[in-house]
């Protein structure tokens, strides 16, 4: 354990001067960045989560992050970024075709799409009581009820955003592409059991009742060179970066000479 704190506190205070160190080279080089800059990084990121501005203040808040903490990080992070722009300029070269081609020739398990399917729900939870089983019975019921309104021709989108529990209802229930075996087994069963178009039953899980639109359905594939090809010279590119970043570490822990 000793041993352990101490090897920890060595990190932390290394990361601490690495830190100091970029703040004032930063600063040489006159980089700030704008209150616009960083509302976009924050809302992209945000938007990455498929979450509401208060869903994801509500997530930092369960990790124990204020947001303005958040705030004062991606900064950091921005200007960082801002910084290895001007070291990637003459170190980052673009991937040659010959290049490209042998990474995917090379790694081609990477670019092997499994089977997926893209669906749409409505969740109906059951209450929260003293009775589950009551509550469970009255979850069917609402779900049956809000089924037999699509057979007779509701929207379903419209239904979701209006009656489902789930963070997607705000998407019309929307859950995207998702590789075979990411839900719960027995609304995977009754997913893939629909042709694309197609309403499913009530569908019980341990989440509550569901209703499932199949949008598409795809097997499982291997994507091909010119699909994979704009992938892949952003895996190179990003590649060099690493490199760069790492070898501009190392370069100013030098210059600054620690010691322990």
């Amino acid at each position: 354990r000793p041993q352990y704190v101490q090897q920890m506190r060595k990190q932390a205070i290394e990361q601490m001067v690495i830190e100091t160190i970029l703040t004032e080279k930063e600063k040489e080089k006159n980089l700030t960045v704008s209150e616009e800059e960083l509302t976009t990084q924050i809302n992209k990121q945000i938007a990455q989560q498929n979450l509401t501005m208060d869903d994801f203040k509500a997530l930092l808040k369960a990790y124990g992050v204020d947001f303005s903490e958040y705030q004062q990080n991606m900064k950091k992070r921005a200007m960082f970024e801002k910084l290895m722009e001007t070291e990637f300029v003459d170190k980052v070269k673009a991937p040659t075709d010959e290049q490209v081609k042998a990474y995917y020739d090379e790694n081609a398990q990477q670019f092997t799409n499994p089977e997926s399917i893209h669906a749409k729900h409505i969740l109906i939870r059951p209450a929260d009581g003293n009775d589950p089983n009551q509550a469970k019975l009255q979850a069917k019921a609402k779900a049956q009820e809000l089924l037999d309104k699509l057979k007779g021709g509701a929207e379903f989108e419209a239904t979701a955003k209006e009656n489902s529990a789930c963070p997607s209802a705000k998407d019309g229930g929307d859950l995207g592409s998702q590789p075979k075996g990411t839900f719960d087994p027995e609304f995977e069963k009754a997913a893939y059991a629909l042709k694309p178009g197609e309403i499913s039953d009530v569908v019980e899980t341990q989440f509550g009742c569901h209703i499932i639109k199949l949008i598409e359905h795809s097997d499982a594939n291997t994507a091909s060179f010119e699909n994979a090809k704009e992938k892949i010279v952003q895996m190179l590119s990003d590649k060099q970066k690493e490199q760069v970043v790492m070898d501009y570490i190392q370069k100013i822990k030098a210059e600054a000479d620690l010691k322990f």
